[in-house]
């Protein structure tokens, strides 16, 4: 921030669209990410800083725009990123375990919550037939042309399961480490599975669309799933001792 004829560059927000905030915001960090793994490495190896940029660093930002997007890359395929670059064996497992501690993303648990019910003649098969058109994985998706992006997020073999609440409330689960990717998959599960049971003549209701859930979401859920089963299961003993 310059006072005014002081000849400093203003690098206030002010100066900002507010439409390039974010965007800039999320480059500085990425930028910030970049760097400290650039300079624990060079820390720990007793190498100096600018050298690595120049022999690896700069390159990376030249090859994909920015280094960050490559050090996500390199935790998928180490070769396709740094195959290119001669870089001293301490130094190079020196980087992958700084990137792979930083720039590793963690697993979203995914539930989306449905009601499906079939009064037509073929009833419970219709529903089993819808259901298990809606466990799909994320190779079934229709291509979006960024499957490589799919592929460096570790989401491409993320799988839409079902389990039965009680009926007719189900509950559509995955995970993935993209939220986005994974709520994509949960929506064409749901898709598939409404276009079957209506085509039998059906109904599904979406209660709850798909949304990342706590441990504490998950941890309620599997005590209900064992309150059921065991609600269940006294069920079917009184109805043996009748």
């Amino acid at each position: 921030m310059s006072g005014n004829g002081a000849g400093y560059i203003d690098l206030s927000k002010r100066r900002v669209e507010e439409k390039d905030i974010a965007q800039l915001e999320e480059k500085y960090a990425k930028s910030k990410e970049v760097h400290t793994i650039m300079r624990q490495t060079a820390k720990v190896t007793g190498k100096v800083l600018e050298d690595l940029y120049v022999q690896f660093g700069w390159p990376l930002y030249k090859k994909y725009g920015h280094a960050y997007i490559g050090f996500c890359k390199a935790i998928q395929n180490e070769e396709e990123v740094f195959g290119e670059f001669d870089i001293e064996p301490e130094v190079y497992e020196t980087l992958m375990k700084m990137i792979r501690r930083r720039l590793t993303p963690s697993a979203v648990r995914l539930r989306a919550d449905v009601e499906v019910s079939c009064d037509t003649y073929e009833g419970i098969e219709a529903i089993k037939r819808a259901l298990r058109a809606g466990e799909i994985s994320a190779a079934d998706l229709p291509s979006d042309g960024d499957d490589a992006a799919a592929d460096d997020d570790g989401d491409a073999d993320a799988q839409a399961s079902v389990k039965l609440v009680a009926p007719p409330l189900y509950v559509f689960l995955t995970t993935a480490n993209n939220t986005d990717k994974g709520t994509a998959l949960l929506n064409e599960a749901i898709a598939r599975t409404k276009a079957v049971i209506e085509e039998a003549g059906g109904k599904m209701n979406l209660k709850i669309p798909p949304r990342a859930t706590s441990e504490r979401d998950e941890k309620d859920f599997t005590a209900l799933l064992k309150d059921l089963e065991r609600a269940n299961a006294e069920v079917d003993g009184d109805d043996s001792a009748d």
